[in-house]
């Protein structure tokens, strides 16, 4: 039960070889799930245990253990969920054939070896959890005014934390709002975050690849799993409660909405009741602000009923909880250079600056805090400052299936559009994202709901997922006379294509009056199809709905705009981190005809020219890199592949790969989606003489995606 206590599995793994039983039996194994048999002498019980086994003279009984929770029934449940694998060893049948008492009490051998091993002072440990405990269950004792104020400043933010602007189909024009708590789905989030730097792969593909490792029990046990209200738990690590929470998650993974839930928990005294107040601050608001001020200043901008008593909230900085959403929207780094942290809340500087100083503890030392952020940003944090670091990874097979019931209502057609997607590597890859889910489930409505089964003509790759998306959005605006939909769409998309090239994912007044857009009811309907429109402080900010709307909507500016150069685009080094990944994705998949005809035929004849230039650049960078060494060249040899793949261009695959005989990965590293890339392109070339893969890295689902080409190949090493 040790677990349960605070201490990490991996302390407990290590302390368990030394105090249990040091002979291996094969019959023990069914029933270690997560605890061990561990010695009558080493527990101090107070319990009855039924029943007891004695096996060679030791009197033993199974323990089962889980994270810390002051909730220790999940124990219990665990056991009783997996007493039946335990009884059917017919061996343990007669001896075990009543359910245990599940025992809670530390054992004090235990106690003095974890304090021995780790000089961690487990009583007093212990009693900071216990106190620590009883503040979040109970909260701060308030006087009757700091409550009034408490209570009033919770009514005016409960409005706009309760709601959500929900996400609509094609064709209904209205941002339509609904509550939180009946769309919130929670998400799966961790604490081990593993980055490689320098990394220059798109991080949703990037991230939808490494996803699919944490299908497996054996890598999701290496991961500690936690909600969001178990952010301030206490950390083994620093053996301490963390105050500074880094969190992580690619475009669209829910990181605006799980701290919005977070809030909203707050203030219904749902969780998180030691903080007396929360504040919630987004990058992309604060990017508006006059400057220089300082940290009341901030807080009155937007709370100005806490006005005559904020000095006094500052005062119990251990009570207070900041929250800032988006730091990669932010238009001002982060510098946690010494001589520009500040220390007095009267001390005027950047919005960044205190930020800055909040995370260091140089300003409020004490308080808390939680930065939430895309992983390309990470590069702006000073990780010594942050205790924890945790990444959103969205949902896992049965969560995904959960979200498709949500969206298609009848259990027939949920299951019937998911088993589709699960088919498609690709689709199915990037459903780990709920936006992705979303737009997949918007497009495959049409096709699955009814009586009849069109499956034979959904989208296959994510390109034409896009096309079917930006098609029914277009197809309800046709009516519309006062709209030019190609030009309409020629300035958005160029917009867009901006945007990617400058990571920009946040516009305003001024960029949109650059459109040169005149405004009418038909085109508010039709832009916020795809956009989003936020008022704050008089000023109007506009995002997309998605970053992969505007990188999709970014490559069709080229074959919108005459004007536009994109070779100068794609030689460029310095979009060669990765930005451009996904545009060069729909780039290609947009040039082949079968592919964009949909949209064709509304927006009329992409040029030819625009097609082959595409193509020519593949294929060139294509037979480049075949003949060129290096481990580098190899990944972009296989990012290549991934283009070839969007355009389902077979002729050209085989002009372009087909005519060589020998295909060299030694030492890649594959992830799944890879392997799916590698077999599509090997059987579309028939196979080739020599497939080498020595030393390359595959894990166990991407070998099996493998075995048709295999299949094909006459010498594989």
């Amino acid at each position: 039960m040790f677990l349960v206590r605070g201490y990490p599995s991996s302390l407990i793994d290590e302390l368990a070889n030394e105090i249990i039983f040091k002979r291996e039996s094969g019959w023990f194994k069914p029933i270690l799930h997560k605890g061990s048999f561990l010695q009558d002498e080493l527990v101090e019980c107070t319990h009855e245990i039924t029943p007891r086994v004695n096996i060679s003279g030791f009197d033993v009984f199974p323990i089962f253990s889980t994270p810390f929770s002051m909730d220790a029934n999940f124990v219990r449940d665990i056991l009783y969920k997996n007493w039946a694998v335990i009884i059917d060893d017919p061996q343990l049948r007669n001896k075990l054939s009543e359910t245990p008492k599940v025992v809670y009490k530390r054992g004090v051998n235990l106690k003095k070896f974890v304090e021995k091993k780790t000089q961690f002072n487990v009583t007093s440990g212990v009693r900071d959890i216990i106190h620590e405990a009883g503040i979040s269950k109970n909260g701060h004792i308030l006087d009757d005014n700091m409550k009034g104020y408490q209570s009033t400043y919770k009514q005016s933010i409960l409005q706009e934390t309760r709601t959500i602007r929900k996400k609509v189909f094609p064709g209904r024009n209205k941002q339509e709002e609904d509550l939180l708590v009946e769309h919130y789905t929670e998400l799966r989030i961790i604490t081990t975050y593993q980055r490689t730097w320098g990394q220059a792969q798109h991080e949703l593909l990037l991230k939808g690849s490494e996803h699919e490792g944490l299908m497996k029990k054996t890598y999701l046990n290496k991961c500690e799993r936690i909600t969001a209200n178990q952010l301030f738990r206490i950390c083994y690590e620093s053996k301490r409660f963390p105050q500074i929470v880094l969190i992580l998650g690619v475009p669209g993974i829910g990181k605006t909405t799980m701290v919005q839930k977070l809030l909203l928990d707050w203030i219904q005294g749902d969780h998180y009741k030691q903080f007396m107040f929360v504040f919630l601050f987004k990058f992309r608001d604060m990017n508006l602000w006059d400057e220089p001020l300082n940290l009341a200043e901030m807080i009155l901008k937007n709370h100005a009923c806490l006005r005559n008593i904020l000095a006094e909230i500052l005062k119990k900085t251990s009570t207070i909880l900041f929250i800032f959403d988006g730091l990669d929207e932010s238009k001002s780094p982060l510098d946690f250079t010494e001589t520009q942290l500040c220390s007095n809340i009267c001390q005027r500087t950047s919005a960044s600056n205190i930020v800055s100083s909040l995370m260091k503890q140089t300003l409020l030392k004490g308080c808390s805090v939680i930065v939430t952020s895309r992983p390309t940003a990470l590069e702006r944090v000073e990780l010594s400052c942050i205790h924890l670091c945790a990444e959103i990874i969205g949902f896992l097979a049965e969560e995904r299936k959960r979200y498709f019931r949500k969206q298609f209502y009848d259990e027939r057609n949920a299951l019937d559009a998911f088993h589709y997607v699960e088919q498609n590597d690709i689709l199915y890859t990037m459903c780990f994202n709920p936006s992705y889910c979303w737009i997949i489930c918007s497009v495959l409505k049409p096709y699955f709901i009814g009586n009849q089964n069109k499956c034979t003509s959904c989208p296959k790759t994510l390109t034409q997922l896009f096309v079917h998306f930006l098609k029914n959005i277009l197809t309800n605006h046709m009516s519309a006379d006062s709209l030019d939909l190609k030009e309409l769409l020629s300035k958005v998309s160029r917009l867009a294509f901006n945007g990617v090239c400058n990571r920009l994912l946040v516009f305003y007044d001024a960029d949109i009056k650059q459109l040169k857009l005149k405004h009418t009811q038909a085109l508010s309907s039709f832009m916020f199809e795809f956009m989003i429109k936020e008022e704050y402080l008089w000023r109007t900010m506009y995002s997309f709905m998605h970053l992969t709307v505007q990188e999709f909507l970014g490559a069709l500016s080229y074959f919108l705009n005459s004007e536009q150069n994109i070779s100068q685009v794609l030689e460029n080094d310095t979009f060669k981190d990765g930005r451009l990944e996904m545009l060069i994705c729909f780039l290609a998949g947009l040039s082949h005809p079968p592919t964009s005809h949909l949209l064709q035929k509304i927006l009329g004849h992409f040029p030819d020219e625009k097609n082959a230039e595409i193509l020519h650049w593949l294929k060139r960078r294509a037979e480049y890199l075949i003949l060129t060494e290096g481990h580098s060249h190899k990944r972009e040899l296989l990012r290549i592949f991934h283009y070839l793949l969007e355009t389902q261009n077979t002729e050209l695959i085989k002009q372009t790969i087909g005519k060589i005989a020998h295909l060299d990965f030694r030492g890649v590293l594959f992830n799944p989606m890879d392997c799916y890339v590698l077999n599509y392109i090997i059987v579309a070339c028939n196979g080739f003489t020599k497939l080498n893969l020595s030393l390359a890295s595959f894990p166990e689902e991407g070998v099996r995606k493998l075995i048709q080409a295999i299949s094909l190949c006459m010498s594989i090493r």
